[in-house]
């Protein structure tokens, strides 16, 4: 979903911002901001809350702290912005069934033979399910859900240098 929305001065980049995501528009007539060039920027997954250009070619971006991380402002410079291929970090682990019921499924997608640690995560940061997991490139996991209650997670998964995070909701 988009958390913020702005467009520069010169009337000539639209910028879109959601919690993972931001969405630059380039190249378009008018008003008409979907159909110009669309340029994504994977960004890492937090409460991102507000966008604003502070000139042409320099945008604010403001996140809340949410699940123990964010809390920060960022600058960001447009000024040679040319598109940064979205990075596939969501494709290496597939999560099903979603929403889940009693279990879900993590399936490593190309994920190097390492241990991960999993944590089912409320929007309140209260972590209701942790373990530690190792894939060997092929194996997937069933991950019983016991006692969590219904309603929206974030499902972080991580080793010793990232943290990969996926919406996970759960309906008993």
């Amino acid at each position: 979903w988009i958390t913020a929305a702005d467009i520069n001065p010169n009337n000539n980049i639209v910028g879109l911002l959601s919690i993972g995501k931001m969405i630059l528009f380039t190249d378009f007539t008018g008003t008409d901001y979907f159909n110009g060039t669309a340029q994504n920027l994977t960004m890492p997954v937090t409460q991102k809350e507000a966008m604003v250009f502070i000139n042409n070619d320099s945008l604010a971006i403001t996140d809340e702290v949410f699940i123990g991380t964010g809390g920060n402002l960022y600058a960001f410079s447009v000024a040679n912005f040319s598109g940064i291929p979205e990075l596939n970090t969501q494709n290496l682990f597939s999560i099903y069934p979603n929403p889940a019921k009693e279990f879900f499924i993590i399936k490593p997608n190309g994920v190097k033979k390492e241990n991960h640690t999993l944590k089912i995560v409320d929007t309140k940061s209260k972590v209701w399910h942790s373990e530690n997991l190792n894939f060997d490139n092929t194996s997937e996991m069933q991950i019983q859900l016991g006692d969590i209650p219904n309603g929206m997670y974030i499902l972080q998964i991580t080793n010793f240098t990232q943290q990969f995070s996926y919406p996970l909701v759960i309906i008993n």
